[in-house]
């Protein structure tokens, strides 16, 4: 098992949390970290190694309007 690292980033690109994560492969930490990326981006690492960067889902967009227009 190795131990993997969630870390969460910001707009701006700088890292402002981090949680710690032990699994079995790099799949599964993958899945295991992507439960973070409703709050925003994170990007996963192995030790010093980069394994995956997870973007954040899209805000739901409000529905859209149609205005009927007049002949």
């Amino acid at each position: 098992m190795e131990t993997y690292t969630a870390f969460l980033v910001n707009a701006s690109g700088r890292y402002i949390e981090f949680a710690s994560l032990r699994c079995e492969s790099d799949d599964e930490a993958i899945k295991a970290a992507s439960a973070y990326r409703d709050e925003m981006a994170v990007e996963l690492w192995c030790h010093g190694r980069f394994v995956a960067r997870i973007d954040n889902r899209p805000s739901a967009l409000p529905p859209a309007r149609y205005v009927a227009r007049s002949p």
